[in-house]
């Protein structure tokens, strides 16, 4: 069943481009984003991600947590998700009603990481740190 907060439909993948690969035209305060991309991404399939936004006390910026998990441990993924590790780049969120958020930002990217944890195994990618806004609508 879902709980309040997930009304909204559900992340179902994620693309990573690494900040060289894109160009974003944003304003701050504006909700929506255009992205251009230069190269490819790198596809990942979520599965239960869940994006938390807390705006700080003092309210200059948006404490961000994004955890999804993988369950292909197969070493292709892994090398996919390689690629991506702690290396600075922003985030699409595919939403399974079609739209898209976009997470970091070329001023402020986001790092991701990944451990194999659980059984059965899977990996659990996850993205934390500080964004000056929320992340944004891609029309």
């Amino acid at each position: 069943s879902l709980t309040m907060n997930e009304k909204h439909s559900a992340i179902c993948h994620l693309t990573f481009y690494e900040t060289a690969a894109v160009s974003i035209d944003t304003g701050i305060g504006r909700p929506t984003a255009k992205l251009t991309v230069k190269s490819d991404g790198i596809i990942l399939p979520a599965v239960g991600a869940s994006l938390s936004e807390v705006r700080s006390a003092s309210g200059s910026f948006v404490d961000i947590e994004l955890s999804a998990k993988i369950t292909d441990t197969s070493a292709s993924m892994e090398n996919l998700l390689l690629q991506c590790s702690y290396r600075y780049g922003v985030l699409v969120l595919h939403y399974t009603d079609g739209s898209k958020k976009l997470l970091g930002s070329l001023r402020s990217p986001i790092l991701l990481t990944y451990e194999k944890s659980g059984i059965p195994a899977a990996f659990v990618l996850s993205v934390k740190g500080s964004q000056p806004e929320y992340a944004k609508f891609i029309p």
